[in-house]
């Protein structure tokens, strides 16, 4: 029932954004910032999984934060690109003129991006992964409830360049509170393609997709 949801949302945002994604169709968008956080919970719960993910992290990366940074920008270009009919630069389309962060993604402010990219629009995309139960101590020492939130942030802007155009954040937690299993990060770039996801669960993927299409349909009523 909830991945009919989650497949019923996508296909509603792309049948109603239609009528509002004229200003942006067929434009070309520059990815000028792009940062993930990921809390140390999140990566406590997950580091477990570890074994399941094809991800060698360079210097100054981590494994369970590459495959979110990652995956979670493959997704988000994706669904955008997508449901606005737009193409998004390759994030090394500013080349060594700008900077970027440990990950390879963008890291300037939006002068400095109208300045070394020629399109009419410019994203900037942020997320963050953290635990939607307050943290608690117990005298008995059992585990605290952990239920994974994604927090995602868009901004678009024009060349003008001074206050973004458009600005919206969705969010999404899980349902339930979680016990991890290999399925929970089933679908997730880098993740072994013979882990499967639980039947009828909803897991890592299906939480970020939903906080994405929450962005983008703000987007579609201008935030409001």
């Amino acid at each position: 029932m909830k991945i009919k949801f989650i497949s019923l949302l996508y296909f509603l945002l792309s049948i109603t954004i239609n009528s509002f994604c004229q200003k942006f169709a067929k434009s070309q968008f520059t990815l000028f910032s792009y940062d993930v956080s990921v809390s140390d919970r999140v990566k406590s719960e997950l580091s477990s999984l570890e074994g399941y993910i094809n991800y060698k992290p360079g210097e100054k990366q981590d494994k369970i934060e590459g495959m979110l940074t990652h995956g979670f920008y493959e997704m988000t270009n994706d669904i955008l690109t997508d449901t606005l009919n737009i193409f998004i630069l390759p994030v090394s389309s500013m080349t060594d003129k700008a900077k970027y962060n440990a990950y390879g993604y963008p890291d300037i402010n939006i002068r400095k991006a109208i300045k070394l990219a020629d399109t009419k629009f410019y994203l900037k995309i942020g997320a963050s992964f953290e635990n939607a139960v307050p943290e608690k101590k117990t005298k008995t020492g059992d585990k605290d409830i952990f239920k994974p939130k994604v927090i995602v942030r868009i901004d678009i802007y024009n060349k003008e360049g001074y206050m973004p155009i458009q600005s919206s954040v969705g969010s999404a937690e899980s349902m339930n509170s979680i016990e991890i299993t290999p399925g929970f990060i089933a679908g997730m770039k880098f993740v072994d393609d013979s882990i499967v996801k639980t039947k009828n669960s909803e897991n890592l993927k299906d939480i970020i997709t939903r906080a994405i299409i929450e962005a983008i349909i703000k987007i579609k009523y201008k935030g409001k």
